[in-house]
């Protein structure tokens, strides 16, 4: 069944095929939500299409874009709200969008504060939380809702941005987790790119809110619609409760998302073809690292690119070459080799695009992208002392990448001043590598019982 035209085009984007038939009755509900489209909302609905019908569609935010076209996409962005079927239209105002925002064609409803409404005979109750202060989200009554829609996430749950940190709000957080009733059964919300998925949390007792970050736009600085909407099917209960009936997410993304830690890769591989881990310290002066999924490292390197443009171009480039030379004795030895897995470690959202851009645009199969913070693998290969400072742990990196060259590696032993870069992508690469389950060595860093890192016996120097 395709429920409405252009619906094979959003399957190639890797959409996935739902019954997106809309109900009607004050008992249930159907929400279609979308978020962050940045002005780029027309990619959701190619060729004429509409988005999938439902009873109320929610845009939490983030759809105007920056600089001197804001105001021609305001009015291109009511038209296209005016063609969609939904008979309610509530439009949140996110951090990038105008306060005096007005939509005439569509007659959508646009929140600057936070508001509380009822639905289909007061059987829904749905709180409205736009981009705003924290002394107006603690006046509202949060926990008293059966749905939140906010544009920004709770603090802690699909907030993780590309450098690693959360980026979501304590207060909404807090004011659950405190509230005297129970907590919402839906959460929908964006802002944050990168946290785009679901997952069910108990913010207190045994009822579970399901989150939902809605985001449209692909990670990092908008630059296109990379994710498809929400739809979310809600009724009420014999026993007067809102429940989440059903839920379709149309985005086709394959990695299980997580609070804290790295998510799970669930990449399929063909069978008898290995797995490549590519490790990254991002910045001009980058270090990159490559590990198998026998916990081996193939080779590392350290570049020095003058800006972001010539970084998109060594980033495609290195990807393809890197897997190439892996496979370059396959036929010898029937082994093929697949980068299915990039970590990067940094906090500059351009750099982190070019890469995740770059995956793109290869020749080569999407690997996963997971973000990594330095202090995720400081603390579990860094004593106390190597923590204190950045010069300390840095000086520990070098060291300890010099054992892992010596114990992991394919190659010799280092020789000469390791460059701090290629030194923490190989820590870093080891740390991603443990995680998944490719280095099984306990301690996978030896020291000696004064907690010095065991180095190889080399002239080479050390530093």
């Amino acid at each position: 069944k395709v429920p409405f035209e252009g619906y094979q085009r959003l399957l190639e984007l890797g959409y996935e095929a739902v019954d997106l038939e809309a109900k009607s009755s004050d008992q249930t509900l159907r929400l279609v939500v979308v978020s962050d489209t940045h002005g780029f909302e027309r990619t959701l609905t190619p060729n004429g299409s509409t988005l999938p019908d439902g009873d109320v569609l929610l845009h939490l935010g983030d759809f105007a874009v920056d600089g001197r076209k804001c105001r021609e996409k305001l009015v291109q962005f009511d038209e296209w709200l005016a063609g969609q079927p939904h008979p309610t239209k509530i439009v949140l105002r996110g951090n990038h969008d105008p306060f005096k925002s007005t939509f005439p064609l569509s007659e959508s409803i646009f929140v600057v504060e936070p508001t509380t409404i009822k639905l289909h005979n007061d059987n829904f109750s749905l709180s409205l939380i736009p981009y705003c202060s924290d002394r107006d989200i603690a006046s509202m009554s949060l926990a008293e809702c059966d749905i939140v829609a906010s544009h920004v996430p709770p603090r802690n749950i699909l907030d993780r941005c590309n450098s690693g940190g959360h980026a979501g709000s304590s207060m909404l957080h807090t004011i659950v987790r405190r509230g005297t009733k129970l907590p919402p059964r839906l959460w929908l919300c964006g802002h944050i790119h990168e946290g785009r998925g679901s997952i069910p949390i108990k913010f207190k007792g045994d009822q579970k809110t399901l989150v939902i970050n809605a985001s449209n736009a692909n990670p990092g600085r908008a630059r296109r619609i990379q994710y498809g909407p929400v739809v979310v099917d809600l009724d009420v209960g014999m026993d007067g409760k809102v429940n989440v009936r059903h839920m379709d997410d149309l985005k086709g993304v394959p990695s299980e998302i997580t609070i804290e830690g790295l998510p799970t890769v669930k990449r399929k591989v063909e069978e008898g073809v290995g797995q490549l881990l590519l490790a990254i310290d991002l910045g001009l002066r980058t270090g990159i690292s490559l590990f198998n999924d026998r916990g081996e490292l193939l080779r590392y390197d350290f570049i020095h690119l003058s800006d972001v443009d010539e970084l998109y171009e060594h980033a495609a480039r290195l990807m393809m070459e890197w897997e190439d030379a892996a496979n370059a004795d396959c036929e010898e030895t029937g082994e093929r080799w697949q980068i299915t897995c990039i970590a990067l470690e940094g906090a500059e959202p351009s750099h982190y695009e070019a890469w995740t851009e770059a995956a793109m645009d290869t020749d080569l199969e999407i690997p996963e992208i997971i973000s990594i913070r330095p202090d995720e693998w400081r603390s579990e290969f860094l004593v106390s002392k190597e923590q204190i400072s950045g010069k300390k742990a840095k000086e520990a990196a070098r060291l300890i990448a010099r054992q892992v060259v010596s114990d992991y590696g394919v190659m010799d032993e280092h020789v000469g001043r390791f460059k701090t870069d290629a030194a923490e992508s190989i820590v870093m690469g080891l740390f991603v590598a443990r995680r998944l389950g490719w280095v099984k060595r306990e301690p996978a860093v030896r020291r000696y019982s004064n907690g010095g890192v065991i180095l190889p016996k080399t002239p080479a120097l050390i530093s």
